[in-house]
């Protein structure tokens, strides 16, 4: 099976970075310079280039403009879908614009660097197992399959 690693700017722990020939690696946007320290050449670099001051050479690039809908990892993910991949390793994920938000604070309220963990914890660990409530739909996402978003009532 092929999988799209796909690099942001957060935190980067290498674990399990390890593309094979038919892997595709996408630096998002900042992400670049975590695959750079570890030695990886992406495929890729996709964003709006606000947190990569200099562009490498020899590597294609795909901008986008600063004031979009979608984050540059959720861009990175869409493309990767576009190209067939199914399967995905996200790496330096936590730039998303709730975390933002909640690293900046919202409407007077700012929460601690621990809190802020603390909810990137809850919502890593429960979005596998409560993305989707039915067992079976569970099981697939384990599996890392694609599975569609619960039916609202």
């Amino acid at each position: 099976m092929n999988t799209a690693f796909i690099v942001g700017a957060g935190g980067f722990c290498r674990a399990g970075l390890h593309p094979g020939p038919d892997d595709m690696v996408i630096a998002a946007d900042g992400g670049y310079r975590a695959l750079a320290r570890a030695g990886i050449r992406p495929d890729l670099i996709l964003g709006d280039m606000d947190s990569l001051a200099r562009q490498p050479r020899g590597i294609p690039l795909l901008r986008f403009p600063r004031r979009k809908n979608l984050t540059d990892m959720a861009l990175a993910i869409g493309l990767a879908k576009s190209r067939g991949y199914t399967r995905f390793k996200l790496y330096g994920a936590l730039g998303s614009r709730l975390m933002r938000m909640l690293r900046a604070g919202h409407n007077g309220i700012a929460l601690t660097p621990d809190e802020v963990r603390n909810v990137a914890t809850w919502l890593d660990a429960n979005a596998t197992f409560y993305g989707v409530y039915d067992p079976e739909q569970q099981a697939r996402q384990l599996r890392g399959e694609a599975v569609p978003m619960p039916q609202l009532q």
